[in-house]
């Protein structure tokens, strides 16, 4: 068998965006049985809602797919999942196919037998009946050519100023026209026309270039029997006439190593058309195939692109032979890391020749096919495409496909797959070409390059758009050729005369360039990590596409481990910039290719904002934080502070009263990095701002500090919450047996230097109020030591004592809030005890990793159903679970299935399938519980769309596909 495909491989066969996720969801173990691969073989069994398994094969040398559900698709659903399992290593090699695979594989044979070595038995077409017939529709097409000759003239004479008001009444009548005289060729330019007009500045000019070379089409059918029999093919097939596939499969077959290029797509509405790239390893020529869906039917996707076919091309007549259809293949497809060298250099000068050569053959090409050894450059404010010679061409792509080139490059040689259209480059396909570098320097330096258009194509355009009844036509600055071939018709009709002079230039302009320097971009730098293997960049996509939270989880993973993406997968990650979910891991795990990928335009890094620098770089770029939003400049300041505290806090002291308030809570957090007493002179300046917001950032992080700090070297903040706090509570007796209590004396009045502090009045004006409002404050405030050395007790011994007076609710909010603040664990301990605070969230963050997992647990064995603070407390456990947690959650998940609370407590798995530990000996009940079977069958018990039976399918798929990242995590590990 050949190189396994890739995650998106198979997914571009999908025919549309719900197959794609309706597979991943069948992209786990859990649905299926019976599966197995030999040779080209994939099959299994998946079961679905029906009684019987839906039985599924895949024949990847076509490919071809055979399912029995009751899908319409190709291919379904399930052909796509199994063959995501395939990709991903699930699917066990065996040495025979089973039953109903065999039985498939069987029969497929013994069609393509009787088709090689039978003889139709239908009755032959009667020659005088075919030779009428095709008179009549060549009459039908002559007739329907002369009115659309006619019309064309018309446009150019009275002017095509008004086309883009009334476009589509303008050329849909003809259009249906040449529908009833037998010519789709034609029909289909037509209606392509009214999205010229509105194209831009600079439609009247591309609007001629259609006229023109539809006024061409129609002089040369009326020559149809003087052409040579190529270009008579030619011209047939621009028109509409149609010609069988099995015509074409009666040609002589063009066998050879076809690399699939790639692909691209275009749809009019009614009809979906597909065009594949194809190219001959040994022959070094391009083929293509073309595949339709109408009526809401989707293309033919099943040639994937980085695949290479031993098979057998048949071509359409026509010059020069492009389109193919695909014959016998002699072996299965395999994907290859790479194009076959060429015998002739992969340079643009030969792009340009064979260019050149075709539109000579074929006057109505418009694409024609690229495969160039470049490497990426800037020129003229565009993208460039250098070769080794000097010559270049702009290249027109979205960031979607520019960045797979510039990415695989790094700056050196690669194999770039293009459509060449209008003297713009379209990358399709990209392959990398290690240790092969391409010299730097140049502009197009071949001679004979010739500007895009002649000095007279804009008159003749001006002409055109006004009326040749008003404007003369031009008589000098045309390109040599259009001078010879249309001089002697100078005195003919100046409608005709202009469409003639148009089409001749547009021709000659096509198949030249126009010069540009092209300076090579520099080359990325080398990567210091260890590179990460391509199945576990797929695997991470999948994690992408099917749970964000979860896929955040593993690239932190991946970032802790040192290592690094491929350069393949570096800009499907890129574009998760901006989802705070992935954070600075992002960075890391894109490597040097990925920050020298951001860096080659300022408009990628502003759509990148959430994308820092490597952290253990220094920030040398100043200009991050002299210019721009927050961000940049956080991230900055953020660099700086890792690598000089100082410096950072200095920087921001000097800007400091020139930011806006909600810039300075922003930038203020960057002090947590290596916060320390040498940062108290600034924030005690700070607190002297005038918004509450400001000091109460300001706040948090000087409580921070104090609680870091031992009491007899608090800074003068928390000298001063010292001095407020300790009045307020006091230890006294109370009751019969006179038991030690604690009472709070509340303040009755804030002076000026506590409002100063940030403790503020939001009672709402009740004097009770305020003072419980401002109790709660100081205590928040204070550091935590001063109650255990001011009563020599611990903390457990201080909150188990009983509170006197009417604030002891404020107290011990106070003190939580504070051992939140100060992140003192033991007071969260003390405090966790009690049942006032139960599992609180907040307080339970403080705790150790261990601690929290076994108080979850505990937690967990006497939770109710709908218990609100569940979920909070275990999304504060960093997995995987323990496996004690992890059975009481199973546990308590099975507990809730049939109840009422389903909806609420389907976030409950959600966090289970990210957590749950993965392949490791575990209770009987959650080995139970996680096993692909349990959860298919859980699945199972409940109605089709009842909303566990989605929960489950997702658990089961998440839970296989960690399984399947840490198996292949150990064999990327360095």
């Amino acid at each position: 068998m050949g190189t396994r495909w890739t995650a998106e491989q198979v997914l571009s066969l999908a025919p549309d965006a719900s197959s794609k996720s309706a597979a991943r969801a069948l992209s786990t173990p859990a649905p299926w049985s019976d599966t197995g691969t030999v040779k080209s073989l994939v099959w299994g069994r998946c079961r679905g809602t029906g009684s019987k398994p839906y039985q599924t094969v895949v024949d990847l040398a076509v490919p071809a797919y055979q399912c029995t559900c009751p899908s319409r698709k190709s291919p379904c659903k399930h052909a796509l999942g199994l063959l995501l399992i395939w990709a991903a290593g699930g699917v066990p090699d065996v040495a025979e196919p089973g039953d109903f695979a065999a039985v498939w594989a069987d029969s497929r044979e013994n069609r393509a037998a009787a088709a090689d070595g039978a003889t139709r038995v239908a009755a032959p077409k009667d020659p005088e009946q075919a030779a009428r017939t095709a008179a009549r529709r060549q009459q039908r097409v002559t007739q329907g050519l002369a009115e659309l000759d006619v019309w064309l003239r018309d446009q150019v004479r009275t002017g095509i100023a008004g086309a883009s008001a009334d476009a589509y009444r303008r050329f849909d009548g003809m259009a249906a026209r040449m529908v009833d005289a037998q010519a789709p060729g034609a029909a289909a330019t037509l209606r392509r026309l009214p999205q010229v007009t509105s194209s831009g500045p600079g439609w009247p000019g591309r609007l001629l270039a259609e006229l023109a070379q539809l006024r061409l089409l129609v002089a040369a059918h009326e020559r149809l029997g003087e052409l040579p029999d190529p270009l008579a093919a030619t011209v047939r097939s621009r028109i509409g006439y149609t010609v069988s596939a099995e015509e074409v499969l009666t040609t002589a077959p063009v066998r050879d190593l076809w690399h699939v290029l790639g692909s691209t797509e275009s749809d009019s509405g009614s009809l979906v058309t597909r065009r594949t790239w194809l190219w001959a390893a040994a022959a070094d020529r391009p083929a293509l195939v073309l595949s339709f869906g109408a009526g809401g039917q989707q293309p033919d996707r099943s040639l994937v692109g980085g695949t290479a076919l031993d098979a057998e091309l048949h071509f359409y007549p026509g010059q020069p032979p492009l389109r193919a259809l695909l014959g016998r293949q002699h072996a299965e497809a395999q994907t290859l890391p790479g194009i076959t060298p060429a015998p002739r250099p992969r340079t643009v000068a030969r792009l340009l020749d064979d260019h050149a050569d075709a539109r000579a053959q074929d006057p109505w090409l418009t694409v024609w096919p690229a495969l160039l050894d470049v490497r990426p450059a800037r020129g003229g404010g565009q993208w460039r495409l250098l070769d080794e010679g000097g010559d270049s061409l702009p290249m027109r792509a979205h960031r979607e496909s520019l960045w797979p080139v510039l990415a695989a490059s790094g700056g050196d040689v690669v194999t770039v797959a293009a459509e060449l259209s209008d003297g713009w480059l379209y990358p399709v396909g990209v392959w990398p070409r290690p240790g092969v570098c391409v010299g730097g320097g140049g502009g197009l330096t071949r001679g004979g390059l010739v500007s895009r258009r002649s000095v007279a194509w804009d008159e003749l355009v001006t002409a055109a758009t006004v009326g040749t009844s008003t404007r003369a036509l031009p008589h000098t600055g045309f390109h040599p050729t259009t001078v010879t071939a249309t001089g002697q018709a100078a005195d003919a009709d100046p409608a005709t005369h202009l469409l003639d002079l148009a089409a001749m230039e547009s021709a000659a302009s096509a198949v030249t360039v126009e010069p540009a320097p092209a300076t090579p971009v520099d080359r990325a730098p080398a990567e210091t990590r260890a590179v990460a293997t391509e199945r576990l960049a797929s695997l991470l996509l999948q994690a992408v596409r099917l749970d964000r939270e979860l896929a955040g989880d593993l690239v932190d993973l991946v970032a802790a481990s040192a290592l690094v993406l491929p350069t393949s997968a570096v800009p499907a990650f890129l574009d998760l910039g901006r989802d705070a979910r992935f954070g600075p891991s992002l960075s890391a795990v894109v490597g040097e290719r990925g920050r020298w990928l951001v860096g080659l335009d300022p408009d990628w890094a502003e759509l990148l904002p959430a994308v820092p620098r490597d952290p253990s770089e220094r920030p040398v770029d100043l200009a991050d934080w002299q210019g721009g939003g927050w961000e940049p400049r956080d991230a900055y300041l953020l660099g700086l502070r890792r690598v000089d505290p100082a410096a950072a806090r200095e920087l921001l002291a000097s800007a400091w009263a020139r930011e806006p308030a909600e810039d300075r809570i922003a930038l203020l957090g960057a002090l947590e990095q290596g916060l320390g007493p040498e940062d108290v002179p600034f924030l005690e300046a700070a607190l002297r701002d005038r918004r509450d917001m400001v000091r109460q950032r300001v706040v948090s992080l000087l409580v921070r500090l104090g609680g870091q700090l031992p009491l007899n070297t608090q800074p003068a903040f928390g000298r001063r919450n010292v001095a407020r706090a300790r009045p307020l509570v006091r230890l006294g007796r109370q009751g019969l047996r006179r038991s030690a209590a604690l009472e709070v004396i509340a303040p009755e009045t804030l002076d000026e230097v506590a409002r100063r502090d940030a403790i503020v009045d939001r009672s709402g004006g009740f004097q009770k109020g305020k003072r419980a409002w401002w109790s709660e404050q100081i205590l928040t405030r204070a550091p935590l030591p001063l109650w255990e050395n001011e009563f020599r007790r611990s903390p457990a011994e201080l909150v188990a004592l009983p509170v006197a007076g009417d604030f002891a609710r404020e107290l011990h909010r106070g003190w939580a809030a504070a051992a939140v603040a100060q992140q003192n664990a033991a007071w969260a301990r003390a405090l966790l005890a009690t049942s006032a605070f139960g599992a609180d969230p907040s307080l339970v963050s403080v705790l150790t990793a261990d601690e929290r997992s076994r108080y979850a647990h505990t937690v967990l064995r006497s939770a109710k159903p709908g218990d609100a603070t569940l979920l909070p407390l275990l999304a504060r456990v960093d997995g995987p679970w323990s496996p004690e947690l992890a059975t009481a959650v199973v546990e308590y998940a099975e507990w809730l299935l049939p109840s009422a609370l389903v909806r609420e407590s389907t976030p409950l798995l959600r966090l289970a399938a990210r957590r749950l530990p993965v392949r490791v000996p575990l209770p009987l009940a959650y080995a139970r519980a996680t096993s692909e079977d349990w959860a298919d069958q859980r699945a199972r018990d409940f109605a089709f769309d009842h909303p566990w039976r989605t929960t489950l399918t997702s658990l089961s798929a998440t839970l296989s596909l960690r399984a399947s990242v840490a198996d292949e995590f150990r064999r990327s590990a360095p």
